[in-house]
């Protein structure tokens, strides 16, 4: 359907953006009125003492947030529908511009807060009225060491214009200036590579020649580079380590921990799981190396299918059938919202000309979510609608019982809605198909879903920490020093069911990942949680069935943490759907699913 144009797409299959504005010139009203509430709410400043000068401030922020949010996503996802539309690149633009100055108009709002008492801040936090606001305030309270004076503050403030621009040197090498030579192809021609088409290659073609081609000539590419990129990446840990430093912190990473209020058990506990659990990894690895009839099995080998001629293929609309039949021990009132997401005009489902590719799920506060999709009859398409969907479960519900100050969860969350539907459609799928060679490729999927999202992340983690760590102890970060700790993790999380290959060294110069340090972990942590959820739903669900419970307690816990949206630290968040993360128990929960996994597909593979 890539050749569709927009028109000719159905209704049915596309989502329905009138609900955000019924026509441009109530957008415009909104606009207009933004740019007046921008100029209204700087008059705050040195008001922020006063009770009533507080409490002002925040409803008038209340009232631009969800302004800010409606002209934002609509312009967007306008322009997401089809890119080559004009018009709607000069909505988006306004838009972009009018977030910069938002961010303009309240900086003294933090600044001038930590300034006061903590007496004075308390006062605020006991005040019923200021319970909206309650996270706010608790987190200036919290990092009151960490803010420092207003004049260095906005020394900072300008330091950051530029001092994000390692990230975005990288992505325009990346994307620019990388020399991708030409490639062996699948019918044997000659064609320039792309990150694209080298991730098609390796996940699709069968001859291990063409494989091997493809990745030596695509890290060639990143090999010419790598005095550059360490450059980049050298800077980008130094700029971290002077942020850290600056603010009084111990490390980059209890500097980045500290933003969502998040235990360095937590990551503690990430990382010695992984390291505890990682024989299953190898077994699994072995397995695929004898499956695949190989001598010698390569990094450029572990992304091919390794269950052959085995792959569910459906139209959309079964694809939904199918999901929401998986979906349903979440309940009848679940299974109705995600009904509704089908009829409601939530979803934009297929490809058509000029469409944004991927896949994601969005929506302005007071409105109901929205989904992208480029669906394909696919295994990973179908997985796609409900790994949205669980998303967009998330926000409708976060949305509907959260006043809009503490709607938005954070990323460390964001993944375990949306997991835990994945889990709950691979094991509805294990449970109900007869077919032998289904039940391999599914189990096989599952692993690689550990794979992919804990081991492969927990690894960049790990890197990423080591990295910061020779920052810390003013020791060089050189090209030598970065590849030889990459060197090692690869080795130590492939085992040696794979060849270690020259280049894979300096796998680490290709992650754009790695420009926003200690943000890959919270993959990781959601499959944990998403699984220890997901399993324990299912667990109650028989246990009602089989009547030793009255309630499917797991469920009501899963509910009630969808529903807090950013009403808490997320590491507490997850406290409701009974998940501790700075204890072990889910982490064990999660591995033995894959310990499990990894022992069933080695016994039909006999």
């Amino acid at each position: 359907m890539g050749e569709i144009l927009r028109k000719d797409i159905d209704a049915l299959y596309k989502w329905r953006l009138e609900d955000i504005y019924e026509s441009e010139e109530i957008w415009e009203s909104e606009f207009a009125q933004l740019e007046g509430l921008l100029v209204d709410i700087t008059k705050f400043k040195g008001k922020l003492k006063s009770r009533k000068g507080l409490l002002d401030y925040f409803k008038m922020y209340d009232r631009i947030n969800y302004l800010f949010g409606r002209v934002y996503v609509y312009s967007n996802m306008r322009l997401h529908e089809d890119s080559s539309i004009s018009h709607y690149q000069e909505l988006t633009m306004r838009a972009s511009n009018m977030m910069s100055k938002l961010s303009q108009a309240v900086s003294f709002f933090t600044p001038e807060l930590s300034a006061l008492p903590k007496e004075t801040l308390d006062k605020f936090l006991a005040d019923p009225e200021f319970e909206p606001y309650n996270l706010t305030i608790k987190d200036v309270i919290r990092n009151k060491k960490f803010i420092l004076s207003h004049k260095e503050e906005a020394l900072l403030s300008k330091v950051s214009a530029f001092g994000g621009g390692f990230k975005d040197i990288f992505e325009m090498v990346n994307s620019l200036e990388l020399d991708l030579p030409e490639t062996t192809w699948l019918d044997g021609t000659k064609r320039k590579l792309t990150h694209g088409s080298y991730s098609l290659l390796q996940s699709t073609c069968k001859d291990q020649n063409i494989r091997r081609e493809a990745f030596h000539n695509y890290m060639g590419a990143y090999k010419k580079l790598l005095n550059t990129i360490t450059l980049m990446y050298s800077g980008n840990v130094k700029k971290n380590w002077f942020y850290a430093k600056t603010r009084g912190h111990k490390s980059c990473l209890s500097s980045a921990l500290n933003g969502s209020n998040v235990p360095e058990s937590v990551y503690n506990n990430l990382v010695a799981s992984v390291d505890a659990n990682v024989k299953y990894m190898h077994r699994f690895l072995h397995l695929r190396k004898r499956l695949l009839g190989l001598e010698k099995m390569h990094g450029y080998d572990t992304a091919i299918p390794m269950i052959e001629g085995v792959e569910l293929k459906m139209p959309y609309d079964e694809a939904y059938d199918l999901v929401v039949k998986s979906l349903e021990p979440l309940g009848d009132e679940y299974v109705s919202v995600v009904k509704q997401a089908k009829t409601g005009g939530w979803i934009d489902v297929y490809e058509n000309v000029g469409k944004r590719p991927g896949a994601y799920q969005w929506g302005p506060y007071g409105t109901h979510p929205y989904i992208l999709l480029n669906y394909k009859e696919t295994t990973r398409d179908i997985f796609t609608i409900t790994h949205e969907l669980g998303h967009a479960l998330h926000s409708y519900y976060s949305d509907n019982a959260q006043p809009i100050s503490k709607h938005s969860y954070e990323i460390f969350v964001a993944e375990v809605a949306s997991t835990v539907n994945e889990i709950l459609l691979i094991r509805h799928l294990l449970s109900t198909t007869t077919d032998a060679g289904l039940k391999k490729y599914l189990l096989s999927y599952l692993i690689e879903t550990f794979r992919s999202t804990l081991f492969t992340q927990t690894m960049f983690a790990t890197f990423e920490l080591e990295a910061h760590t020779l920052v810390e102890k003013d020791k060089p970060i050189s090209e030598k020093a970065l590849s030889e700790i990459y060197t090692r993790l690869v080795k130590k999380y492939n085992g040696d069911a794979v060849e270690f290959d020259e280049e894979s060294a300096f796998g680490w110069a290709r992650i754009p990942h790695f420009y926003r340090a200690f943000y890959v972990y919270q993959y990781a942590t959601g499959i944990i949680s998403a699984v220890s959820i997901a399993d324990a739903i299912l667990k109650d669900a028989d246990d009602v069935k089989s009547g030793k419970a009255k309630t499917n307690k797991a469920l009501e816990r899963f509910k009630k943490f969808l529903a807090t949206g950013g009403s808490d630290y997320p590491v507490e968040l997850l406290k409701n759907a009974g998940v501790d993360l700075t204890k072990k128990a889910p982490f064990d929960a999660a591995f033995k699913v894959l310990k499990e996994a990894v022992e069933e597909l080695e016994k039909l593979c006999e």
